[in-house]
């Protein structure tokens, strides 16, 4: 099934998922993380060189609603991705 990422401030991607996928197994296929300008990588190995992990991105969201890594994807899905605000108080 496929699936959108979005990061604000960047282009949208769509990856292919399984059935019964996650957020993680979106953020595992291979070029996923051309959305944080990495191509050829994962969106896990790109925020892990970058930000030090994923949890370190920001804010996760699957069709609007609060997500983590093991929050299930369905056919058509939006993840996205807020990033954190750097130097905010």
């Amino acid at each position: 099934m496929k699936v959108e990422i979005y990061r604000l401030a960047s282009q949208p991607i769509r990856v292919e998922v399984r059935e019964n996928g996650t957020v993680k197994d979106a953020f595992s296929t291979p070029d996923s993380g051309r959305v944080i300008g990495r191509e050829g990588m994962t969106l896990l190995e790109a925020a892990e060189e970058i930000y030090g992990g994923i949890e370190d991105l920001g804010t996760l969201r699957v069709n609007g609603s609060a997500a983590t890594l093991e929050t299930p994807v369905t056919e058509g899905a939006t993840i996205l991705l807020i990033p954190k605000v750097e130097g905010g108080r």
